[in-house]
């Protein structure tokens, strides 16, 4: 787990497993309640025995605001600048500079600043 300087998280969970990354950028603002995880805490295996759901890194750019209640998955990339709407599940690629809000979380608004 990296955080970057003046990030302020007011309530968070991290779980990070089996090696993985969680990397969080500088200048971010996470609220309450938020879930980060890099795995689905359980493996699952097809017939032949091979697992089918492997732990994936997450990365979370600079200056990021992520609202109350988001649960953040494995392998999602938010943005530099990006703004996640309350109660959000985010599980994929989010671009620079977009609000992006629900399940799951998807651009609702883009080319978006913030200030504190």
């Amino acid at each position: 787990l990296t955080i970057g300087n003046n990030t302020r998280i007011n309530g968070a969970d991290f779980n990070v497993h089996n090696g993985t990354k969680i990397e969080i950028g500088s200048g971010c603002l996470f609220s309450t309640n938020i879930d980060v995880r890099t795995t689905d805490s359980h493996n699952i295996f097809n017939f032949d025995g091979e697992r089918i759901n492997p732990d994936k890194n997450i990365h979370i750019g600079e200056h990021v605001w992520i609202g109350r209640m988001v649960s953040i998955l494995k392998g999602a990339k938010i943005g530099n600048g990006s703004v996640i709407g309350s109660m959000s599940l985010v599980s994929g690629i989010i671009p620079n500079e977009v609000i992006a809000a629900g399940v799951p979380a998807k651009t609702i608004k883009e080319n978006i600043t913030w200030k504190e």
